[in-house]
């Protein structure tokens, strides 16, 4: 899925049996990586290219809205942005693997002790609801 979305801003080859180069056709550099894997990719396009990585990758994602705003140069965001985005992969991840994979109460993200786990964890984050969680 992402390999397929990569390629318009790629051109991958095969460097040997489980390494794939990429050459981004943006700014014309190389960039390489394990075989199925893209990180580094995204990586380059989230760093270099933020608006087409925003608006290929970051759109497919139900649910987020940006907040923030692109400078003209297409290299910098403002920061409430990036992290209105890290509120919401991060909420994301609590709901979809604490609450629903493994089983725990809902009341978990209202319980202190979880509150104060997640800002050691992440000191930027900012503490959900679980009626926010079960929309």
């Amino acid at each position: 899925m992402a390999s397929e979305r990569l390629k318009r801003y790629f051109d991958f080859s095969s460097v040997d049996k489980n390494r794939i180069c990429g050459h981004c056709k943006l700014c014309d550099q190389k960039y390489k990586d394990k075989n199925g894997i893209f990180s580094n990719f995204l990586k380059h396009l989230k760093r270099k290219h933020l608006s087409q990585y925003e608006l290929h990758f970051l759109k497919q994602d139900e649910g987020f809205s940006e907040k923030g705003s692109i400078a003209s140069n297409d290299q910098s965001t403002t920061e409430s942005s990036t992290n209105t985005y890290k509120q919401y992969r991060i909420n994301k991840a609590i709901g979809k693997y604490l609450i629903i994979k493994c089983n725990l109460p809902l009341s978990l993200v209202e319980n202190n002790a979880f509150r104060d786990f997640m800002k050691e964890c992440n000191i930027k984050w900012n503490p959900t609801s679980a009626k926010y969680l079960k929309r």
